[in-house]
């Protein structure tokens, strides 16, 4: 299945703070962190978290000066991939990928 995102969307909410959506087609990606009621839109995905965060949460799980901050961010999501490719037989086993030419 292929996504295509749209550009994101600036919009106000109740309080006066301004946000920033990004639409997935028909499918809202909303924030993991956020307490209901006042879920809102995923603008950010954590690869490293394979979790997706509304500005203020991402701010909040991802201070600056912190490990966290280096985390690698990407749209949001609803399929996280892996980082770290896996061999389907040996679960435990990492891919190796090398070249035919430098054996």
């Amino acid at each position: 299945m292929t996504w295509t995102t749209q550009p994101p969307v600036t919009e106000q909410t109740g309080d006066g703070r301004y946000r920033h959506t990004v639409s997935l087609g028909s499918v809202a990606v909303m924030c993991q962190f956020c307490k209901p009621p006042q879920a809102l839109e995923a603008t950010k995905g954590c690869a490293d978290c394979r979790a997706n965060f509304c500005n203020e949460c991402f701010k909040l799980y991802h201070p600056w000066g912190t490990p966290r901050a280096q985390h690698e961010h990407i749209q949001p999501t609803l399929n996280f991939r892996p980082k770290v490719l896996t061999c389907p037989e040996h679960d435990q086993e990492n891919l190796q990928f090398y070249s035919l030419s430098s054996l």
